[in-house]
């Protein structure tokens, strides 16, 4: 039985090469939105200049911050710091505003005003349910003043 001939690349395991820059740069595009943590928009961006990727990128969350265990890992240091100051003092936490604005910035910089989107909105909820969280499995904070941040 003779073997079905292909191409020398097929027959290393290597992909078959791709001859256009415009299908390349789309496919790389595809791979970085796959990466979206917006289930129902995903979007990816790769910037080229002379058939040089200079960078891609994907809608999702703000830099450094992609989910709830990122999210927990960020109130886990600021929980650190509030069982030391109640070590110290013997005093206990109230945190008298918490809130998130519905923009692209919430969980790296919650004190500015973003433009409300339909991501930020979900980003703004991660954010709110990890500070609940933090607060629930804390005993150092007994209580906290909520707000809503409406987008202008």
């Amino acid at each position: 039985m003779e073997e079905e001939q292909t191409p020398d690349t097929e027959q290393q395991g290597q992909p078959q090469c791709i001859d256009d820059w415009g299908t390349y740069f789309l496919n790389l595009a595809e791979a970085a939105a796959r990466k979206s943590k917006d289930p129902r928009c995903q979007v990816g961006a790769v910037l080229v200049r002379d058939n040089v990727v200079l960078s891609t990128g994907f809608n999702g969350f703000a830099r450094g911050v992609w989910d709830d265990a990122a999210l927990d890992a960020g109130w886990d240091r600021i929980d650190a710091r509030l069982r030391a100051f109640h070590a110290a003092t013997g005093k206990y936490v109230v945190f008298t505003e918490l809130g998130y604005d519905a923009g692209p910035t919430a969980a790296s910089r919650p004190w500015e005003t973003g433009a409300g989107t339909e991501a930020g909105q979900a980003l703004q909820q991660a954010c709110l349910r990890a500070a609940l969280r933090a607060i629930d499995r804390e005993p150092v904070v007994v209580g906290a003043f909520l707000w809503k941040w409406f987008p202008s």
